[in-house]
């Protein structure tokens, strides 16, 4: 699985063909989105205990069991995401640019593209609180914003050659289906987030 994980990082297309036939893969793909929550959620949690401890205080649990719901949050946010995103990739490439694939290599494919996620757990960097646009801690702030944009554009050239791969089409059609797909997305997190903010009253 390691190998697998460092071919998809250095985006061989070779790789992503290897998991999306390998129906013993799934489970590896699952444990990889898994391994990115779990960091992700790791670098949040020891982001809050460093610099953000007011905050951490007003979670479930407080101080001492915060971190393990952070942590947990995350895990399930990533395994979520990632069965609603190779879904949502699924529907797109195969009804509107007739791609062949099913559901399942697709979710092989977007599991392993996600293996740049884990340097996720340096996201505590992007808690630091700075006092002013220059200092130590506006650096340390800088650095992780800038190492969250390089991983997040890096895991989205996975996802395309992840995509182009296992629904067997074109680039263009690839970067197509991403675009729509992330589209659809954003407007089903919209009404999710206005259907819990009704169902908890927060408007009106």
């Amino acid at each position: 699985m390691i190998d697998r994980m460092i071919g998809a990082a250095r985006l061989n297309p070779r790789v992503y063909e290897e998991v999306e036939a390998d129906v013993s893969a799934t489970s590896q793909a699952a444990l990889v989105v898994t391994l990115v929550g779990l960091l992700g959620g790791l670098g949040s949690a020891v982001g809050l205990i460093l610099f953000r401890a007011d905050v951490l205080s007003t979670l479930p649990g407080g101080s001492l069991v915060g971190p393990v719901v952070v942590i947990l949050g995350q895990i399930l946010t990533a395994l979520l995401g990632w069965g609603i995103w190779a879904l949502v990739t699924y529907v797109v490439g195969t009804s509107i640019f007739e791609g062949t694939a099913d559901w399942g290599e697709l979710l092989r494919a977007l599991g392993f593209a996600q293996s740049p996620g884990i340097l996720g757990v340096l996201k505590f960097l992007t808690f630091a609180e700075p006092s002013g646009l220059f200092g130590l801690l506006a650096c340390i702030r800088f650095l992780g914003l800038l190492i969250g944009a390089l991983v997040g554009l890096w895991m989205l050239l996975a996802s395309l050659i992840g995509v182009r791969q296992a629904l067997d089409f074109s680039t263009r059609k690839a970067v197509l289906t991403i675009l729509i797909g992330w589209i659809i997305r954003i407007v089903l997190d919209v009404f999710v987030t206005f259907g819990n903010a009704g169902l908890f009253g927060l408007f009106g």
